[in-house]
């Protein structure tokens, strides 16, 4: 989704996948997929800007590698203090 500005100043999101044209005449209006037709603020450029960032947002989210965070506790005996998972031992990671 990308965030655009109405002629009337109010704020909507609008799926890039179904924009079927940017046009400036001179306001700008999106037409969607479906024939409908949106006014809006924001000028030509500026929405394939959006557009252009929007699915980049994407590809960049697809090559990270997933976040992960845990906290384990090694408890020995009455004390107990928190490691890293690298720095269990071989044995360690087999018993736990």
């Amino acid at each position: 989704m990308i965030t655009v500005h109405r002629l009337n100043g109010d704020t909507i999101g609008v799926n890039a996948d179904h924009i079927e044209r940017i046009e400036e005449m001179p306001d700008t209006v999106l037409t969607l997929l479906d024939g409908k037709k949106i006014l809006v603020k924001e000028a030509l450029i500026e929405v394939i800007d959006l557009v252009i960032d929007y699915r980049a947002s994407i590809v960049r989210r697809s090559t990270e590698p997933p976040r992960i965070e845990t906290n384990l506790t090694l408890v020995h005996g009455k004390q107990s203090e928190p490691i890293g998972i690298t720095s269990l031992s071989r044995h360690e990671q087999e018993i736990s």
